[in-house]
């Protein structure tokens, strides 16, 4: 099913990236780059789509705030697909991360900022993930977000209100997650978001148990 996905972009910008030392934080303003200093393609309406020609194989990466005075808004589909990436510096800037952006890569830690309001299907699945940040503007983690990662405790943000099918299921090997911190005060059906049968034959709650794994409101 990736393997379908479509990349193609109109007006892509290619351009050159030199060596970078930012290790900043996903949540924290990340440096502008020009032309003489990126290694990614993005559009014109400031999406990037991806590595350029002159990508070397860099598997820890940071994607600035802007590139050429075009702002970065969005992480297009299949962007950074199965690209052996052990880390990613997100800019505060970001609103949007598209489908199976950063799927099947080694990435163990993630930091959503702040300014992310979606993250499309698959997006992060299959990777290492063992701990998230959820950036408080969120609002919709599509369907499989992060599928397929050893996660043990997840905490939704207060403005979240949708959580699709099997975003956080693992689906040859038991279930990772312990706790749960549910800050939204709504009611979510942890049996599509875990692909999983309930114990107790209830699925839809705001705080309680499932399978083993403790939702609470803090």
């Amino acid at each position: 099913e990736q393997s379908e996905i479509n990349t193609s972009i109109s007006a892509n910008w290619t351009w050159i990236q030199g060596s970078s030392n930012n290790k900043e934080s996903g949540s924290e303003e990340v440096s502008e780059e020009t032309s003489a200093n990126t290694i990614f393609t993005f559009t014109n309406d400031g999406a990037i789509t991806g590595f350029n020609e002159n990508y070397n194989g860099q598997t820890d990466i940071t994607i600035p705030s802007k590139i050429d005075d075009i702002t970065i808004t969005s992480i297009s589909t299949a962007a950074f697909y199965n690209k052996g990436l052990t880390s990613v510096n997100l800019p505060n800037t970001l609103i949007n991360i598209d489908v199976a952006a950063f799927g099947n890569n080694s990435l163990t830690s993630l930091t959503i900022p702040d300014s992310v309001t979606t993250i499309g299907n698959v997006a992060f699945s299959d990777n290492q993930l063992k701990s998230i940040y959820l950036g408080k503007n969120l609002t919709t983690i599509a369907d499989s977000v992060f599928s397929d990662n050893p996660l043990t405790e997840v905490i939704i943000p207060s403005n979240v209100t949708y959580i699709g099918r099997m975003t956080f299921a693992i689906f040859n090997d038991d279930l990772t997650i312990t706790s749960v911190i549910n800050k939204t005060g709504r009611s979510f059906n942890w049996c599509d978001i875990f692909n999983r049968a309930p114990e107790n034959g209830t699925c839809s709650f705001v705080t309680g148990t499932f399978n083993g794994i403790s939702i609470t409101s803090q």
